[in-house]
């Protein structure tokens, strides 16, 4: 809930629920992610930036870098390797009237943050995207999931006998973390966006 501040409050428990204890994340946060392996270490994604904590939520600070002041909408760290964070963050302005809330791109780091490369090609769309989820099984973190809603490509010459393009939106899988990636499943109801 937002609290008369313009923060957002964060109840948080570090006894599987027994007591609850309030924290406040800045901006509108749209995930929280904890480092699996450095206890206490947060990222947040919010509508205004990816934001870290080093102390279990009680203070946060705007990660330097190339999502300041962005929407960022997701955020993951690898279960096995804390220096590999992955990130979904707009790459442009509100496209209302393209249909999408925004132009969404998949972002890896290996350096636990400091910089952050575009994931392309490898059969991930190449298209405009939209929602982009992020999970990666525990058992094996190289092996992702993403759910995308991504546009077609763009037809400079429309051929009337050709069948329209088909979305490339649905479920993409990667077994060697993000550098290749198969097309699972069409399905990809439009989601409600960040």
């Amino acid at each position: 809930f937002q609290s008369a501040s313009g923060y957002w409050n964060l109840m948080a428990s570090l006894d599987e629920g027994e007591t609850w204890s309030n924290l406040t994340v800045p901006s509108r946060a749209l995930r929280i992610e904890p480092d699996g392996m450095n206890p206490g270490l947060l990222y947040a994604a919010t509508l205004a930036g990816l934001f870290r904590s080093d102390d279990g939520g009680v203070n946060w600070a705007e990660m330097e870098g190339q999502f300041q002041t962005i929407r960022v909408a997701d955020v993951r760290v690898d279960p096995s390797d804390s220096k590999t964070i992955y990130v979904v963050a707009d790459t442009d302005d509100f496209q209302m009237d393209l249909g999408w809330a925004s132009n969404y791109a998949l972002w890896k780091s290996t350096d636990g943050g400091e910089t952050f490369a575009e994931v392309k090609g490898g059969g991930f769309p190449a298209t405009m995207k939209g929602r982009i989820d992020i999970a990666s099984a525990r058992s094996n973190p190289d092996v992702m999931y993403t759910m995308v809603e991504a546009d077609t490509a763009p037809n400079a010459k429309p051929d009337p006998k050709a069948a329209p393009a088909r979305r490339p939106s649905g479920l993409y899988r990667s077994e060697d973390a993000g550098k290749t990636w198969a097309y699972m499943n069409p399905e990809n109801t439009r989601p409600f966006y960040y």
